[in-house]
């Protein structure tokens, strides 16, 4: 019978200041790292920023053994830029909000809208942002509309959002 590790091998997260700093000046092409180690942890931050940045086509992740050390090196190359409108409408900022599950689902749902990619169901939603399940997905949306951060609407029988903030929509790909 196997015994279980007495210890267990660290993964060491980069602070999600340098890697949200990296994002915004990465050209196409560029890589960062943003973890090192065996596992990732999906409540950690910087790996839920990450996941939004793969979710919306951003970056995409790569795996790559450190040469010196062996350790298994966790990194994103930068697809394309943020595209910048003239005059963009910027939406309310809270960080410690931002960090609850409803400020998760809202950023994701702003990204989503940004670049014009289809409204995810609740549980890839919920999947994505490192929430339990689609129900905590839904509830989130609803506490978002009640707060009046967004607008969820049935548009031909497919569900649709519309970010108050900046005006931008998303719905559900058919």
């Amino acid at each position: 019978m196997a015994s279980k590790p007495a210890y267990r091998i660290p993964t060491f997260y980069r602070p999600i200041a340098e890697v949200k700093s990296w994002v915004e000046r990465a050209a196409p092409g560029e890589t960062a790292d943003y973890a090192m180690g065996p596992a990732l942890d999906r409540a950690e931050p910087v790996v839920r920023l990450v996941a939004d940045l793969i979710g919306s086509g951003e970056v995409i992740p790569c795996k790559v053994r450190d040469d010196v050390t062996g350790k298994l090196v966790h990194q994103v190359q930068r697809v394309r830029k943020l595209v910048k409108e003239d005059a963009p409408r910027r939406i309310r900022r809270d960080e410690e909000w931002e960090q609850t599950e409803a400020g998760r689902v809202f950023l994701f749902l702003v990204r989503l809208s940004n670049f014009g990619l289809p409204l995810p169901s609740y549980a890839v939603m919920a999947e994505r942002v490192g929430l339990r399940g689609k129900e905590q997905a839904r509830y989130a949306m609803t506490k978002l509309e009640q707060a009046g951060r967004i607008r969820l609407e049935q548009v031909d029988g497919v569900r649709a959002i519309e970010i108050i903030d900046t005006g931008k929509r998303a719905k559900e790909a058919r």
